[in-house]
């Protein structure tokens, strides 16, 4: 049948790819085969049918057969992107969701395709053979294609090749039956007494799905990787840190290999495989709590490191993980007073703060002080915690909470001296972090009600705490009239500052419906109401039936107002408990969850159910965030244990008494 034939049996409009309805999708097709740029139509359709993965599109279903077909075809110019495609779309299929009803037709489509593409396993197109692999890495029959990839593997002269199929043999070795995996293992054993040491990696690999594996192997192929080689595979990223990156995560959740691999890859001559070496190290601290004193003795020892890149690093990883003994911190207090500027004097004072060591006041200090006040965003030269950026100045001024009373003059004299901007949001977050210890910058504060937006100056003043006696009426409600009105406010928090600053009960009132109403509450409202304290009573059972809300801010709303309304945790307490109990089955924590731990323990609340996740934040040693995303992750991780450890002492004090 010709292609035009084949097209026409589908209606592409009804079917549907990344962007909505695919009535491109012929004409790409066609291009492959007959356009003038078919590379750039076989991109486009990449991007059309794959496009971020993990799904599979009722387009990509219909295109797969044609796709198969062209694969074969030795007149298509562009017959290895067509079999890179294919290989992705079948992978893709199956890493998606197995309710997809879309599934269910590619595993029906795909198990009569396959068996036709397993000559490309031996096609003479080197560059077709060498994506091959990938097409049956998501094999239907994974016990006969295993099989098939171990034959082709033992007798391929291309190493490339070679290397893609004992992957795509990695991939279904789990899936396939005991028989066919003992028989897979022998094979691939048998092969592992020859081969460069990138073969000997990717059997290695291989045999990992069914037994330990050594970092020794792995370090002998990645202290002087041969990225170029794995390029041309079909499962590899370009790229020396790219090609170290994904052997850890085939590793997935083996510490011993992935330990040995980052504190072996420290010892490389190459400065690009020590870089990634702290690199694992890194992640497997941001995974697990006991793992950050790896990172930090590695790290400490990497301020030596003759490359730039890894000292910056190192200073990165020492400020994420902190730095509790002496002669750390007293390093880093050296090598500060060494510095005037820059990234590396910016992460040493970040180090210092985050280290308890009162030696970073100074190094503040020389920043207020600065024409070129506040710090800008320093970008990291290699992935860390996969946060590339150090944190602004009003993240380390409240690191460096301790010596507020050192900073504050400062600071005070820089609000007076910078108008609106990021520099000013910086240091008035910084005062409302520190709280009443911040009380003497009060008139500047009074005096930053009279600018166009003073929303934080409000919030600011309830922070230190302020009251009615020390904040003249007229000035504080023209300010908030002025704040309430523009899109960057927070409405929550500048209304409940007013309220407290004020007395004046009437514009949280002005936020909640008619009690009589059967209107709907906003999460604004649920968060607001509390601050009616006693007087709002009548609307504590309006709350209730948020409780039981799945939404995290309504519960936390709803179950903060309850008590302040009645002054019984018992409700809300339970509603808090159930929202975060879940963490100790393994469902990651986000900052929503410090905040309810938080409510719970000014509550005073505590039952059985919540001393179980207590115990669990204490005492995991996988970080409740799951692998962080970044260091704000950790210290949510560090917060939560602390907030939990602290709650439990307390629980253990009183029933003592």
């Amino acid at each position: 049948m010709e292609m035009d034939d084949r097209l026409a049996v589908f209606d592409w409009a009804r079917l549907e790819d990344a962007y909505g309805d695919a009535t491109d999708i012929p004409e790409l097709l066609r291009a492959l085969r007959f356009g003038a740029d078919p590379q750039r139509s076989a991109e486009l359709l990449t991007d059309r049918l794959v496009h971020q993965g993990f799904m599979v599109y009722s387009a990509a279903v219909a295109a797969a057969p044609i796709l198969a077909d062209m694969t074969l075809d030795v007149a298509v110019p562009v017959r290895v992107a067509v079999v890179q495609l294919i290989g992705r779309l079948a992978r893709e299929a199956r890493a998606a969701d197995p309710v997809l009803p879309e599934r269910a037709d590619w595993e029906r489509m795909w198990r009569q395709q396959l068996p036709r593409l397993v000559d490309l396993l031996s096609d003479d197109d080197v560059e077709v053979r060498r994506m091959a692999p990938g097409v049956f890495a998501a094999s239907s029959d994974q016990d006969s294609h295993l099989g098939r990839l171990l034959t082709a593997a033992e007798h391929e002269p291309d190493e490339a090749t070679l290397l893609g199929e004992l992957i795509a043999a990695a991939d279904l070795l789990p899936d396939v039956s005991a028989d066919a995996r003992e028989a897979a293992v022998a094979r691939v054993s048998a092969m592992a007494s020859s081969g460069s040491a990138q073969v000997r990696m990717g059997i290695a690999l291989v045999l990992r799905q069914v037994r330990p594996v050594e970092a020794t192997t792995l370090l002998a192929a990645l202290s002087a990787p041969d990225a170029a080689l794995w390029a041309q595979t079909w499962c590899v990223p370009s790229g020396d840190r790219m090609l170290i990156e994904w052997v850890e995560g085939r590793l997935g959740d083996d510490r011993g290999p992935r330990r040995d691999l980052g504190l072996g890859l420290l010892t490389s001559k190459h400065a690009a495989a020590r870089r990634s070496g702290l690199g694992v190290l890194t992640r497997l601290a941001a995974g697990w709590r006991s793992s950050a004193a790896d990172l930090r003795t590695a790290a400490f020892a990497a301020l030596d490191d003759a490359d730039q890149g890894m000292r910056q690093q190192a200073l990165f990883a020492l400020a994420v993980v902190r730095s509790p003994e002496n002669a750390a911190r007293d390093r880093l207090a050296a090598l500060a007073g060494q510095r005037t500027g820059g990234f590396e004097h910016l992460a040493l004072t970040w180090a210092l703060a985050r280290s308890g060591d009162a030696r970073c006041v100074p190094h503040l200090l020389t920043a207020l002080r600065r024409d070129d006040f506040g710090f800008p965003h320093h970008q990291v030269y290699e992935a860390t915690v996969s946060q590339r950026t150090l944190p602004s100045l009003d993240e380390i001024l409240l690191e460096a909470t301790a010596w507020s009373d050192r900073l504050l003059p400062d600071v005070a004299e820089r609000l007076t001296a910078v108008g609106p901007g990021l520099a000013r949001r910086a240091l008035l977050t910084a005062v409302i972090g520190w709280g009443p210890a911040a009380r003497s910058v009060l008139p500047v504060l009074l005096e930053g009600l009279q600018l166009p937006d003073p929303g934080l100056e409000i919030v600011a003043l309830a922070a230190i705490g302020a009251d009615s006696s020390e904040v003249p009426v007229a000035l504080l409600r023209s300010a908030f009239d002025r704040a309430l009105v523009l899109p960057s406010a927070d409405r929550v928090k500048l209304i409940r500052a007013y309220a407290v600053l004020s007395g004046n009960r009437d514009p949280v009132q002005a936020e909640l419906p008619d009690p009589a109403s059967g209107e709907r509450w906003s999460a604004s409202a649920l968060h607001l109401v509390g601050a009616l304290g006693p007087q709002g009573a009548v609307y504590a059972d309006r709350l209730e039936p948020y409780l039981s809300a799945t939404a995290e801010w309504l519960v936390i709303g709803a179950a903060t107002s309850h008590w302040e309304l009645t002054g019984r945790s018992e409700v809300g307490g339970r509603a808090l408990t159930r929202l975060i109990a879940d963490i100790a089955d393994g469902r990651p924590a986000f900052p929503a969850d410090l905040l309810a731990l938080r409510r719970l323990d000014q509550m005073g609340y505590m039952d059985p159910t919540l001393t179980g996740v207590l115990r669990f934040l204490v005492e995991t040693d996988a970080r409740a965030t799951g692998p962080a995303a970044d260091w704000h992750d950790m210290d949510l991780d560090s917060a939560l244990a602390g907030t939990a450890g602290q709650m439990l002492t307390r629980g253990n004090q009183s029933g003592e008494r």
